[in-house]
């Protein structure tokens, strides 16, 4: 149980994030006083105000460095941040950093995010991990200090989103006939994520069978859409939404599919993996290291080889459909097993609960 006066600041905190609403149960519920902070200015101020014992948990590392007009401007981020930090650490708070990518996606300026990681590599007191091989996956480009590493993998959101819609009324809201195939990708569309590829599969899998349908819904900047709008092959049905789709609307798009296929690139770690399990999706992924190690043994998951392009994944899915029904079963066992409450229990468990034992003496 923590004091009243003990909080932590999260940063980036989006209110939208489920993953963030829900790793946190736990400790808010044990008495942990959460800042939640979307903006760098409000970091540095948040940061400005730390006492000995308080902690700050840093997510994605986008927002310091990448944010930056330029590299210059990038470096004073970083060197802003990591003096607000030192002030902070020198005060008696503590850092907390969760590796969520080994770099952030559309990054920049790579060197000065070499540094940043470093500097949180070496002030943080604890590193949170989603996958155990993050270490190993990330060591071509850096490492990491293990001794600092704790493991809390991602759960699902089993028990977030309202599971009540059929599969049947999912597809009439969407016109899909009960005998079409669903491909789904739910979630933000943007390059990293290898919607050309998606869009490339879809028109070869419809070569083999006319009934293949894509269903793609999430936010999309406006010259993501336009490029898109011309990468949709002629000959395919792609019934898609690019806005910001509200946890309410989710289950009508999940329903509705019958597997789910996220091509990524370089990808470490995944929430619409576990999405797409909660609702019983067999899923489609690249064959990457992260990936493989944590999923290699889980039969609601198929691996498409990364260097075979379209094709390789049409033959995925392909695969993925031939025992639909058992995956699927197998996706939602595995849902109701790793559940959100369950997550946030070991976190503020393994992750948390060391800072606070040290607070007595850091008072």
């Amino acid at each position: 149980m923590t004091s009243a006066s003990q909080r932590m600041v999260v940063f980036p905190f989006w209110t939208d994030n489920p993953y963030l609403n829900q790793l946190y149960l736990a400790p808010i519920a044990q008495g942990l006083e959460i800042t939640r902070v979307s903006a760098f200015d409000g970091l540095l101020a948040e940061l400005a105000t730390l006492a000995a014992g308080d902690l700050v948990h840093l997510h994605w590392t986008g927002p310091i460095v990448q944010r930056g007009e330029t590299e210059v401007e990038g470096r004073e981020r970083r060197l802003t941040f990591q003096a607000a930090v030192d002030a902070a650490i020198d005060r008696g708070a503590r850092l907390i950093w969760t590796v969520h990518n080994a770099f952030p996606h559309e990054m920049r300026y790579r060197n000065e995010e070499l540094e940043l990681i470093r500097f949180l590599d070496a002030r943080a007191s604890t590193i949170h991990v989603l996958s155990p091989s993050t270490a190993d996956v990330v060591r071509v480009d850096y490492s990491l200090d293990e001794s600092k590493i704790v493991s809390v993998p991602h759960s699902s959101y089993w028990g977030v989103y309202d599971q009540t819609i059929g599969r049947a009324e999912s597809r009439a809201l969407l016109g899909l006939a009960d005998d079409d195939l669903a491909i789904v990708f739910v979630g933000q569309m943007r390059p990293y994520k290898g919607i050309d590829e998606l869009l490339a599969t879809i028109g070869v899998l419809v070569q083999r069978d006319p009934r293949y349908t894509l269903i793609m819904a999430g936010k999309t900047s406006d010259d993501d859409v336009r490029t898109i709008d011309d990468l949709v092959p002629a000959n395919a049905r792609v019934y898609r939404e690019h806005r910001f789709i509200p946890d309410e609307e989710v289950p009508r798009w999940l329903c509705a599919g019958d597997v789910a296929v996220l091509p990524y690139r370089n990808v470490l770690n995944s929430g619409s993996i576990f999405l797409a399990a909660t609702f019983g999706l067999p899923v489609v992924v690249p064959d990457q290291p992260s990936l493989r190690h944590d999923f290699g043994a889980e039969p609601w998951v198929t691996f498409a080889a990364s260097d075979g392009g379209p094709t390789a994944i049409a033959d995925a899915v392909e695969r993925a459909l031939n025992h639909r029904e058992t995956a699927g079963r197998s996706a939602e066992a595995w849902a109701r097993t790793h559940t959100p409450w369950a997550m946030s229990r070991r976190f503020a468990a393994d992750v948390i609960e060391s800072h606070l034992v040290s607070r007595a003496t850091a008072v």
